[in-house]
C-alpha cells in the first residue's frame, strides 16, 4: 500500500469512502463504496492517506469544473470496446476484476448502461465517484490496483460522445441479436444464485479465500454444475479473476483456456 494515492490522481477531488466492513453507516447498502464525506466537500490528501491507513476506502470524483472522466467497466465486453475505440490511459483494476479507465476530457455527461438488467458499464464525468486504487473490495478482500501507469490521456469530447453511441449500439445489438420472438429462454436469465445446486463442503473449503458466504456458495454452485449458462460462467470467471489476483489479459485468456469458463 506504498504511497496509497497515486500521484497521477492527486490533483482531482478525493473523498472518504466507508470501510469494507462499514462502521460509518447504520444501514449501509454498499459497504466499501458509500461516501463518508460529501462529494462536494473533498478532503486533503493527508487526511485521505490517514483514513485509508486506518482501514477506510476513498473515492475520486469527476466534476464539471475539472477535466476528469472515468469509464467504469462492469463487463468484459465493455472493456473490449474501450480497448478497441479509445487510446491507452491510466487504468485501475478493481478488487472484483473489472476496470476503471481514467481520461481527461471536456465531456460532461453521466451515462449508466445495462443489458437485460445487468450492469454493463458507465461513463462518469459529473459528481459520480469511483473507489480509488489501494482501497479494498468488500467481497473479495482484494485491493484495487493500478494496471496501467501511463498518464491520463486527453480525449476530445466528440470521441467520448461517439464512444457512448458505440456502447448503445452494442447493447441494442446484443439485446436484439439471436433472440427468438417472445420472452427469452429461462437459461439466458439465470444468475448464479438461481442454480438449484448445493456446492460440496470440499468446494466451499477451496473457496475459503472469498470473504462473502453468499458469493462463495454462488461460485461453488457454478463450479459443481456440469452445464451452467454461458452468462453465469462468464460472471464466475470474472469474479474469480479479481478474487485470486489475475490482473492482465494474457492471464485471463490462459485461465479461461484451462478452466473452460470462457467457452
Amino acid at each position: 500500500m506504498s504511497g496509497i494515492i497515486p500521484p497521477k490522481i492527486t490533483e482531482y477531488p478525493l473523498i472518504r469512502v466507508c470501510q469494507p466492513n462499514c462502521q460509518s453507516h447504520s444501514d449501509c447498502s454498499h459497504p466499501g463504496k458509500r461516501p463518508v464525506s460529501s462529494t462536494n466537500n473533498p478532503r486533503q490528501i493527508g487526511e485521505i492517506q490517514q483514513w485509508v491507513r486506518s482501514g477506510g476506502n476513498y473515492g475520486i470524483v469527476p466534476k464539471s469544473d475539472n477535466d476528469l472522466v472515468i469509464l467504469d467497466s462492469d463487463s468484459r465486453q465493455f472493456s473490449e470496446l474501450v480497448d478497441e475505440n479509445l487510446p491507452e490511459t491510466f487504468t485501475v483494476q478493481t478488487g472484483s476484476g473489472s476496470d476503471h479507465y481514467f481520461y481527461r476530457s471536456k465531456f460532461s455527461e453521466n451515462t449508466s448502461l445495462k443489458i437485460d438488467g445487468a450492469e454493463f458499464g458507465s461513463v462518469r464525468s459529473e459528481n459520480w465517484h469511483v473507489v480509488g486504487p489501494n482501497s479494498v473490495h468488500p467481497e473479495t478482500g482484494q485491493e484495487y490496483r493500478v494496471t496501467n501507469e501511463t498518464g491520463l490521456t486527453w480525449v476530445p469530447e466528440s470521441d467520448l460522445t461517439q464512444f457512448c453511441r458505440v456502447l448503445e449500439a452494442e447493447i441494442s445489438s446484443r439485446e436484439a441479436g439471436g433472440r427468438p420472438a417472445g420472452p427469452p429462454p429461462p437459461s439466458s436469465r439465470l444468475k448464479a444464485s438461481d442454480l438449484s445446486i448445493e456446492p460440496s463442503e470440499e468446494i466451499l473449503g477451496k473457496l475459503s479465500f472469498i470473504n462473502s458466504d453468499e458469493k462463495r456458495k454462488e461460485i461453488g454452485a457454478v463450479l459443481r454444475d456440469n452445464h451452467p449458462p454461458r452468462n453465469v460462467r462468464v460472471w464466475a470467471c470474472s469474479f474469480l479473476y479479481g478474487a485470486v489476483g489475475l490482473r492482465q489479459k494474457p492471464d485471463r485468456e490462459a485461465a479461461e483456456s484451462r478452466s473452460g469458463l470462457g467457452d
